[in-house]
């Protein structure tokens, strides 16, 4: 019997069951899929471990939609954080991105455990501005945490598909810009200006 390397959490619902898995022997990622006494297996051969994660939340979401299996499914939020940040190590462009993202889901986590409750609302990432305002960080800081939020649902959501869109709403961005220095015209940009006003008098 082949070694499992890895072994996703399966899902049976309706006489569907579905599971991930990876043959440590053979150096392939399949697919398994079985209705009743039917199974059937997929070979997902040249699949890194990222790929064949996202096939097998792309196949839950098909069984989603055709009634086979829950609306909502891996409701396990925290273990969604675990993945998105799995996600975002390997992914990110560089090192500061991974950092903001790890720094700000960390503390997003330790809040609504604090608050006893996984479901994202409106009304909970009020609160969490209020909180870390509260905190001492700049409007600033608070959008950086908050664009964390907003990367977490869209990789979740959209790319690794492990729940449908529109599971969980999105925190809005306090939106503070960066102050600027007024702008001085220059010394030959004035000239302009007087000769075209110069030439304009000199018209009328």
């Amino acid at each position: 019997m082949p070694k499992l390397k890895y072994n996703s959490t399966s899902f049976e619902h309706n006489g569907y069951w579905l599971r991930l898995f990876y043959y440590e022997e053979r150096e392939k990622w399949y697919l398994e899929f079985r209705k009743g006494g039917l199974r059937k297996y997929r070979s997902l051969r040249n699949s890194d471990e990222e790929t064949a994660r996202t096939e097998f939340y792309r196949r839950k979401l098909e069984l989603q939609k055709t009634g086979y299996l829950p609306e909502v499914f891996d409701t396990d939020l925290f273990r969604q954080f675990e993945i998105f940040m799995d996600w975002s190590k390997r992914r990110s462009q560089s090192k500061a991105t991974y950092t903001n993202h790890r720094v700000g889901i960390s503390r997003f986590a330790d809040f609504i455990r604090e608050e006893r409750t996984e479901k994202l609302t409106s009304a909970l990432y009020e609160r969490y501005i209020d909180h870390l305002i509260d905190k001492g960080l700049s409007p600033r800081s608070v959008d950086i945490y908050l664009t964390a939020i907003g990367k977490f649902i869209t990789i979740i959501e959209r790319e690794l598909r492990i729940i449908p869109e529109g599971t969980y709403p999105r925190p809005k961005l306090l939106r503070v810009k960066k102050s600027r220095e007024p702008d001085y015209l220059t010394i030959e940009e004035v000239g302009r200006i007087l000769e075209a006003s110069r030439k304009a008098t000199s018209t009328t």
